[in-house]
């Protein structure tokens, strides 16, 4: 209380808030004196850690999890209160510049201290076994490399000199072989090398590309996939029908084994060892949901019964041990082998949080604005894990003027990608997520204003226009999966397209519909019976029909009779081939082999922009030019070699977008992430 505002300042500032009720809850009590905290870092930091606090609460009291739904009456109440809460921290931060740190601990029992400082990225820790070092990849060479750094500091060894991408090393427990994986032309693959450098191996194949989606790539090595005795890894692998599951290798004999059988569409990954041996953690991305799952290790005493068990690989049914509306990814075991360090943005941003196996308790552990990733812990209690920033925008290049500067079109600290142009060339369509999730927006090209188009709490993107520009169709799960949507642009009126439901894969950058220019048509990537492929389905609605299968990426070539599109090659070398279909006729040809993907078609046809991959922080867009048919029968040949679109150091990835309509600019995105390592030291 003040009379003045100098007074009321003051006492907000340096007065303890009167006495909560005796009646309310010691938990609320805790949460609502964090908030009320003088010191600016002993607070919460942004309103979505009220609300995970208070989960946390809801879940030790009422019932461990699954979580209980958001509409429940009592609820609401909780939410209530914490919005009430939230209102006095806000007018107390009024009073306050707080700048917060990248990887504070909202607990002051952690302390969490910076192990790198280096310039450019770094990931994907991995402890020793006795905790005295620990190894990363980096991109200090332009591409990731392996290091080994002690953690009393000092120079770090340099173990890989590979161009291509090393990275997520593992350490194996007898402390013979760090274990990491490298895009070395033929896709994501297994090595092992010693830790102190020497000779290396390839142990074993994924079948997995970088231009999948690249938390596939990184899942492929769990956080510590070695047995205990150090005879077997566990990886994941790319099945023939599109899904990605766990296997095991033996290192003495080489015999592989399928541990998990993924449902259609689903992908495990990032299984881990239990320091016990008797779990395997494992994360399974599935239409749009990240979740964690368990199953006992091949062998344990706690082997399920046979008839629950795969054939021939005895590992059990895996069970579920969280599943929600949150992104948890990256599982890590504790010491203790009862606790599990994981990734979650059920707090608003990436942090690390911790859930107990036995009562479903969950503990946040980090906090801040940078992305957690890939946490590693070690048998002696420590935590080391990568929080890193990312910057995801839209520029804009002309294709006829090769020396121009291309145009930043926005400036988000958040995502903003799969940009396309309208037909009349005076807007752009993206999907950012710097509301918290995707939403779609729109781009005036011409003032730079930006509008929001689409407001839920689902994930919306991926869109393009019909060729009148009236109408955007888009991906969204807003019914619990991902399915075709379309949106009047003016009224914002929404239809689903169909009521029969797709197994549509959450690939970021791949796979989002097209809509024909002659407007006949809209295409789009789904599972088939064997593997997924590309579906056709008319605007209204109807008329669906799977018409070629394997394709990971495509665009329409100027009508909905051919098609651009890109998948593996059939002979088992794991080249990536850009090919023209004509979909009446059935014949086919290749434009083009190689690291290439998210490609978009010029509307004149004269041309096909994509993303060529020399390693994931080695890309550009390139132009492939192409010579227009000149009968119905006939499809496009290429003309010379690709042009590079891009240029300059720093750009380490980029996504395509797509063409002005006079087919001499494009719309892309370019992102750069940076970041260093980050250990909990007095993690129990």
């Amino acid at each position: 209380r003040g009379q003045t505002g100098y007074e009321l300042s003051s006492a907000i500032l340096n007065q303890p808030p009167p006495p909560l009720p005796a009646k309310v809850p010691v938990e609320l009590r805790a949460v609502i004196e964090q908030c009320l905290a003088k010191e600016p870092a002993r607070r919460y930091q942004r309103g979505g850690e009220v609300r995970a606090a208070l989960d946390t609460i809801q879940s030790g009291v009422v019932a461990p999890w699954p979580a209980w739904p958001y509409r429940s009456a009592w609820r609401r109440w909780w939410l209530a209160v914490a919005a009430g809460v939230v209102v006095v921290g806000v007018l107390t931060a009024a009073y306050l510049f707080v700048r917060t740190r990248p990887a504070q601990a909202p607990s002051q029992a952690l302390t969490i201290k910076p192990l790198t400082s280096f310039i450019g990225w770094e990931l994907g820790p991995t402890w020793s076994p006795d905790a005295s070092f620990i190894a990363y990849a980096h991109t200090k060479y332009g591409h990731l490399d392996i290091f080994v750094m002690s953690t009393g500091g000092g120079d770090p060894l340099r173990l890989t000199t590979s161009p291509a991408d090393d990275m997520v090393p593992r350490w194996s427990p007898d402390n013979r072989y760090i274990a990491f994986i490298s895009d070395r032309g033929t896709g994501i693959n297994v090595y092992l090398i010693p830790p102190l450098g020497g000779l290396e191996r390839k142990l074993a194949e994924t079948h997995i590309s970088w231009l999948n989606p690249p938390a596939g790539a990184l899942g492929t090595l769990g956080a510590f996939p070695w047995s205990p005795d150090a005879s077997e890894l566990l990886f994941s692998r790319l099945q023939p029908s599109g899904e990605i599951a766990v296997w095991k290798i033996n290192l003495n004999t080489g015999d592989q084994t399928q541990l998990t059988k993924p449902p259609p569409g689903a992908a495990d990954l990032n299984a881990t060892w239990s320091f016990d041996g008797e779990r395997i953690a494992f994360r399974r991305d599935q239409r749009g949901r990240f979740s964690l799952w368990l199953m006992d290790a091949p062998g344990s005493p706690s082997v399920s019964l046979p008839s629950t068990t795969l054939e021939t690989s005895g590992a059990s049914e895996p069970e579920l041990l969280l599943g929600d509306e949150y992104q948890n990814t990256d599982p890590a075991w504790a010491a203790d082998s009862q606790r599990l360090v994981f990734v979650s943005n059920r707090g608003g941003a990436r942090n690390l949080w911790e859930i107990d196996i036995g009562s479903g308790r969950l503990r946040q552990l980090t906090s801040g604005p940078e992305i957690a990733s890939l946490p590693a812990t070690s048998p002696t209690g420590g935590v080391a894990y990568a929080p890193y920033s990312h910057q995801l925008d839209l520029y804009w290049g002309r294709v006829d003027q090769p020396q121009a500067e291309h145009q930043r079109l926005t400036s988000h600290t958040r995502n903003n990608l799969n940009s396309r142009v309208s037909p009349d060339g005076r807007q752009v369509v993206y999907s950012s997520d710097r509301t918290g999730n995707y939403e779609l927006w729109l781009l005036d090209r011409a003032t730079g204003a930006e509008r929001q188009l689409t407001d839920h709490p689902a994930t919306d993107g991926m869109a393009d226009w019909s060729p009148d520009g009236r109408e955007i169709v888009f991906l969204s799960d807003r019914e619990g999966t991902l399915q075709l949507w379309v949106l009047e642009v003016e009224s914002g009126r929404l239809r689903r397209l169909s009521e029969k439901s797709f197994s549509i894969p959450f690939e970021p950058h791949f796979g989002g519909p097209r809509w024909s220019s002659d407007g006949k048509a809209i295409g789009f990537i789904a599972a088939g019976e064997k593997e997924q492929g590309l579906w056709v389905i008319d605007p209204q609605g109807e008329n669906v029909r799977s018409v070629l299968a394997g394709v990971i990426g495509f665009d329409w070539y100027r009508t909905s009779r051919r098609v651009v599109y890109t998948r593996t090659a059939r002979d088992g070398s794991g080249t990536l081939e850009m090919r023209v279909a004509d979909l009446e006729t059935g014949k086919e040809a290749i434009l083009l082999r190689g690291p290439n993907a998210e490609l978009v078609v010029a509307p004149d046809g004269r041309g096909v922009a994509y993303v060529h991959a020399a390693s994931h922080l080695n890309m550009h867009l390139y132009l492939l030019r192409l010579a227009p048919p000149a009968s119905p029968g006939e499809l496009p040949r290429p003309v010379g070699e690709p042009q590079q679109l891009t240029r300059g150091e720093g750009i380490w990835h980029v996504h395509n977008g797509g063409w002005s309509p006079d087919s001499k600019a494009l719309v892309y995105s370019r992102d750069l992430d940076s970041g260093d390592i980050y250990v909990i030291e007095n993690y129990r």
